[in-house]
């Protein structure tokens, strides 16, 4: 588990009618973090920190114009909310509170109801910095493989449209193969952040 969330505690989670992986990705998303298996442990990475599981950066992988078969962006993407509001219940009474990260507008209310209050102030704090983290998207395909990349790793786009140049995210990584084998990935970055 990643430094950051090694003092996360749930007081109760409910698994009904849900997968152990749809739980996983549940978890992960209250977190705003990725859960996956690897090297016979379950991993929990919090998202845009770009660190390994032992805390060390991961690497920043250069992708020139000539490493690019396709690719499709949107800047700026998804909305960036200013402020959060996540509901908890208090055990016992239908009382009902309310907390919130950050101020201003627009505003995101979560659709959860969560258990306690710190719960309920993680998972606003973490859809805030989710908001914050991808304002802006890209899809690119590569011309062949990149066995390397990694999801939470980082590209630097060098010498592209001046508004895509530097370092993104990424956030998926899909290798294909077909006549050949294709190395394709999506990354994201705060444009306001990044064009400062």
């Amino acid at each position: 588990m990643a430094n950051s969330l090694k003092s996360t505690l749930f007081n109760y989670i409910a698994q009904t009618s849900e997968s152990d992986l749809n739980l996983l990705t549940r978890l992960a998303k209250n977190l705003d973090a990725v859960a996956k298996p690897a090297g016979g442990s379950l991993l929990f990475l919090k998202r845009g920190e770009g660190k390994s599981a032992d805390g060390k950066d991961l690497p920043v992988f250069d992708i020139a114009p000539t490493d690019i078969d396709t690719g499709s962006w949107k800047l700026p993407g998804r909305t960036k909310y200013e402020k959060v509001t996540a509901e908890w219940a208090e055990n016992g009474s239908a009382t009902v509170h309310q907390v919130h990260a950050g101020t201003g507008k627009p505003a995101q209310k979560l659709r959860e109801r969560f258990a306690t209050k710190a719960e309920a102030e993680r998972a606003a704090q973490s859809a805030l910095d989710k908001s914050k983290r991808g304002t802006a998207t890209i899809n690119i395909r590569l011309g062949g493989f990149r066995g390397d990349l990694m999801a939470e790793a980082k590209v630097n786009l060098t010498n592209i449209k001046p508004e895509m140049t530097g370092e993104w995210l990424i956030t998926q990584v899909q290798h294909q193969l077909g006549t050949s084998l294709r190395t394709s990935f999506r990354a994201e970055r705060n444009h306001e952040a990044a064009q400062a």
